[in-house]
C-alpha cells in the first residue's frame, strides 16, 4: 500500500513539473476601447457630451479617420444617424462633443465612437438623457416672478436671472423688464426697462413707472445675449393699475 502511494505521487509530481516547465507566457492583444463620459447642460436643443480615449493599438494609430459622438432618440445610435466628429488625433485622449439640433422633451440616446480607414468602427458604452422643455429652459435664463406694491402710475416687477446666467454673465448684455397695456405677449419693442449687464444670476426688481389708472398691463422679464438673441420669461404677469 505505501509502495503504491509513493508511485503515485512520484507520477503526480513528474507530470506537474513537466506541465509547469512547458507554460508560456501569451500577450493578450490590445483592444479599442473608447468612453462615453457624461452628458451635461442639457437644455431644449442642445447637449454636451465628453469622452475619451482607454486603449488604441499603435498599429491602429495611423488608420484612424474620425471619431467623436453620435446620438439618436432611439437607442444604439450609429455614424449613419446624428454626429459629432473629429479628426485631430491630439484631442482623441478626452474630448467634448456638442450635441444639437434636438427636439423639446425629447429622450436621446449618445455614445462614442471611433472609425478606421478599414470601414471598423468601434463604439462606446451609451448614455441617455431627456431635453428640457421650452418652459424649462427658459426659466433656467430668466424667470418671471411677480408684480406687487401696485399704484395707480407704477406696479414693482420681480424676476430671476437663472444657472444659464450664472455660467456665464458677461454673455448677457442687458436684462430688464418689458411690459405693454395692449399686447398679451411684450417686447422691447414695447415699454421696456434695461437694467444694464449683470454681474450674477438671482433675483432682480425695478419699478414700471408712467403707467395709467385703472389700466390692464402685461408684464415680462427678459435677457439679451450678447450674439443678439432674447430671450423672453416663459410666464407673462397680467395686473390693473388702481385707479
Amino acid at each position: 500500500m505505501y509502495k503504491t502511494q509513493r508511485i503515485y505521487w512520484t507520477g503526480y509530481l513528474f507530470i506537474s513539473l513537466l506541465l509547469l516547465g512547458s507554460c508560456q507566457v501569451f500577450d493578450l492583444p490590445r483592444q479599442v476601447i473608447i468612453n462615453t463620459g457624461e452628458v451635461s447642460q442639457v437644455g431644449f436643443e442642445e447637449a454636451l457630451a465628453t469622452g475619451n480615449l482607454v486603449d488604441l493599438p499603435e498599429e491602429k494609430r495611423n488608420q484612424v479617420v474620425r471619431f467623436g459622438h453620435c446620438w439618436d432618440s432611439v437607442p444604439a445610435p450609429t455614424i449613419a444617424q446624428n454626429l459629432n466628429e473629429r479628426t485631430n488625433l491630439d484631442s482623441l485622449v478626452a474630448f467634448v462633443s456638442q450635441v444639437t439640433s434636438l427636439q423639446p422633451n425629447t429622450t436621446y440616446y449618445v455614445r462614442t465612437y471611433i472609425e478606421f480607414s478599414s470601414g471598423e468602427v468601434v463604439y462606446g458604452n451609451e448614455l441617455s438623457f431627456t431635453t428640457l422643455t421650452l418652459e424649462e429652459f427658459l426659466d433656467l435664463i430668466v424667470r418671471m416672478n411677480s408684480v406687487d406694491n401696485v399704484t395707480s402710475t407704477s406696479a414693482q416687477a420681480n424676476a430671476v436671472l437663472g444657472v444659464v446666467v450664472s455660467r456665464n454673465p458677461e454673455q448677457v448684455i442687458e436684462y430688464g423688464f418689458c411690459w405693454s397695456g395692449s399686447n398679451p405677449q411684450p417686447t422691447i419693442a414695447d415699454q421696456v426697462v434695461n437694467l444694464g449687464n449683470p454681474t450674477d444670476a438671482g433675483t432682480f426688481s425695478t419699478t414700471l413707472m408712467g403707467l395709467l389708472p385703472a389700466t390692464e398691463y402685461f408684464v415680462r422679464a427678459y435677457a439679451k445675449g450678447d450674439n443678439g438673441n432674447i430671450a423672453y420669461s416663459f410666464d407673462v404677469t397680467t395686473f390693473t393699475t388702481k385707479r
